[in-house]
């Protein structure tokens, strides 16, 4: 999980874990991408307003793993508005990207 925010990170972990989740947060957006990367069976849970590309460029990184069937999920989410992600998204192959503010009811299904 790469998220920006500090304390809806921490919520985060908190709700996964207490779903019965193992949770891996990573800091550092670069640090993900230079690390193992994550298993099929895994979910990529990222943060799209991080700075500059970092969320768009995680969501390729991941796009682009040469793994077996079946791929890590990917599952996004954004604060931004509907024009913004229009602009700045297109391009990308999102699964699933959720709008915040968001509940767990909108997140548990995709994980």
């Amino acid at each position: 999980m790469i998220v920006k925010d500090a304390s809806l990170s921490d919520a985060l972990v908190l709700m996964l874990e207490q779903f019965g989740y193992d949770v891996v947060e990573v800091d550092d957006a670069s640090a993900f991408v230079a690390g193992p990367p994550p298993e099929p069976g895994d979910t990529v849970v990222v943060d799209m307003n991080l700075q500059n590309v970092i969320g768009p460029r995680i969501v390729r990184w991941v796009n682009s793993l040469p793994t077996p069937l079946p791929s890590p999920k990917l599952v996004a989410f954004s604060g931004q508005s509907r024009d913004e992600i229009a602009r700045r998204l297109t391009d990308l192959e999102i699964p699933v990207l959720l709008r915040m503010p968001f509940s767990a009811a909108r997140l548990t299904p995709w994980l």
